[in-house]
């Protein structure tokens, strides 16, 4: 039942799947470090209207739009719009504890209806990888030394 939706300032992706299905959500406001808008982020948003962005038309035509965003090319964009601009439209419709000042701008991701820091996630798993594939060459160069060894006493 999401009708509007401010996005922490900070958020540099709309992941693949953020939005899909809300058929209710009415417009959205986007604040001008966005650069990607993920697969099916939007898809099937059929009562979204407008979106408001703090942005210039340059600005928004650098985002980059992946498919299934189908209803982007229905809404209306209030570009170089303010916080009140949205305000004055969907009053209460953000929760009063929400606090968007920890986003950091450089990593965040709404998407799969989470934010995360893919940056911290990617190298944390390349540091699993990397220790992983160490253990293994130690296991197999023990035991490629131990059956040369092994051969040796026969």
């Amino acid at each position: 039942n999401i009708q509007y939706v401010e996005l922490p300032n900070g958020v540099i992706t709309l992941g693949e799947k953020a939005f899909s299905g809300c058929t209710n959500l009415k417009s959205i406001y986007i604040y001008n470090n966005i650069e990607r808008i993920g697969d099916s982020a939007l898809e099937e948003c059929t009562a979204l209207r407008i979106i408001y962005y703090s942005g210039t038309k340059a600005e928004w035509s650098n985002i980059k739009v992946y498919s299934n965003n189908d209803c982007l090319s229905n809404v209306n964009i209030v570009y170089e719009s303010d916080f009140s601009d949205y305000n004055d439209t969907n009053e209460n419709t953000s929760p009063d504890n929400f606090d968007n000042s920890s986003t950091n701008p450089s990593t965040s991701e709404i998407g799969d209806n989470s934010i995360s820091n893919k940056d911290d996630n990617n190298k944390g798993i390349i540091i699993a990888i990397v220790v992983s594939s160490i253990v293994l060459l130690v296991v197999v160069g023990l035991m490629v030394y131990l059956f040369i060894i092994k051969k040796k006493r026969n």
